[in-house]
């Protein structure tokens, strides 16, 4: 009895059956898989007059992040259409701005990684930020980057002062173009890993 059943077992993981094989299998596959630990971010991009917004949104929304959308433009004079399924603000003054904050900061309590495709008004979102991660009880376990990209480069800077540092030098770089399938969008997703923090840019060459 005990000899068929040893027989039995052995012609299982001969063929597969057992999970040992199912578990070395799937072991091989992912060594050639590249993959990130992301949890649910709450992503903010301020787009500025940009018409293309969903090639940015969607590498976020697509690995089921919650996505909020600060626009210059209505959504009508975007590509986003209807039930694009982002919190979208119209964000055209300094009052608007800080009213769009806060409504945001209410519902999602905090944002974990912010983008910005233009730094025309860098500097008053900045200010908003700084002042909600000072009321923050503790910081954010993401570390909340920031995300700037451009033409054919995308930056990551860690805290709010490293960007202002640089602001400058980032207005007179070519602007990402506002036009769609964009290459420059697929790095967005890697430079907002936390385990990036060392990751300063990448450019495509």
């Amino acid at each position: 009895m005990a000899d068929n059943y040893l027989e039995n077992k052995m012609e299982e993981l001969r063929s597969g059956k057992l999970n040992g094989a199912a578990r070395r299998r799937t072991g091989a596959s992912a060594r050639n898989q590249l993959t990130y630990p992301f949890k649910e971010l709450r992503v903010l991009f301020s787009t500025g007059q940009r018409h293309y917004i969903t090639q940015c949104a969607e590498v976020f929304s697509k690995l089921g992040c919650r996505v909020a959308i600060f626009s210059k433009l209505p959504v009508d004079d975007t590509d986003l259409g209807d039930n694009h399924g982002y919190r979208f603000y119209t964000v055209d003054n300094l009052q608007s701005l800080e009213e769009s904050f806060s409504n945001l900061t209410k519902a999602w309590r905090d944002v974990d990684v912010v983008v910005m495709t233009d730094a025309g008004n860098a500097a008053d979102l900045i200010r908003e930020l700084e002042r909600h991660m000072g009321s923050l009880p503790y910081p954010n376990d993401w570390g909340t980057p920031i995300l700037f990209p451009t033409e054919r480069t995308v930056y990551r800077f860690n805290t709010p002062v490293e960007l202002v540092e640089r602001l400058e030098d980032l207005r007179i770089l070519n602007p990402l173009p506002d036009e769609p399938d964009r290459a420059e969008t697929g790095m967005l997703a890697f430079l907002s890993l936390k385990a990036s923090a060392n990751t300063r840019a990448i450019s495509l060459r």
